[in-house]
């Protein structure tokens, strides 16, 4: 059993988070192994190598990264709390136990690409950002609308609270 200072334990069948953040860079979806990633505690100025690594699949070079591969891994740590599954946290035990499933996952895909032609990256990041325009136009359209009719409410309850009789 092996001890080590973490500051983050990473363990991937595929070798990126995803937006080309490779985590596990040597990592293989068919060998039926789990690789780890261990980040041990940094400072400040470890950050922008450890960035430009993490983005360039070279992160398993630097000093403060520890890696190996297993099928099953037991992390025990000093209390329970937070650990994230695919991105999604959820609340773990104070010992934490995963294990590669060989075959685990059956996967369906459609015969021919569904894929938009000629889109790159940019253009789907555009057509997501005009999304959340409209989004944000129709909920600013909203709040207008409601303030205008609380004004306008004040403003007939002024009057009357002015009237003089």
């Amino acid at each position: 059993m092996e001890k080590h200072k973490a500051f983050l334990i990473a363990c991937g069948n595929a070798s990126q988070y995803g937006n080309n953040a490779y985590i596990t860079p040597q990592a293989t979806l068919t060998d039926g192994l789990l690789d780890v990633t261990i980040l041990e505690p940094f400072t400040v100025l470890d950050v922008p190598s450890l960035a430009y690594q993490l983005f360039n699949k070279t992160i398993d070079q630097n000093s403060r990264i520890k890696t190996f591969r297993c099928k099953k891994l037991k992390i025990s740590r000093s209390k329970s709390g937070v650990a994230h599954f695919d991105g999604d946290p959820m609340m773990t035990d104070h010992v934490v136990n995963i294990e590669i499933i060989t075959n685990g996952l059956k996967v369906f895909v459609p015969r021919e690409k569904e894929v938009k032609e000629g889109l790159n990256v940019l253009q789907k990041a555009q057509e997501y950002v005009n999304g959340l325009k409209q989004l944000n136009d129709s909920i600013f359209e909203d709040i207008t609308a409601k303030n205008r009719t609380l004004l306008n409410k004040n403003k007939e309850l002024l009057k009357k609270l002015t009237k003089r009789d």
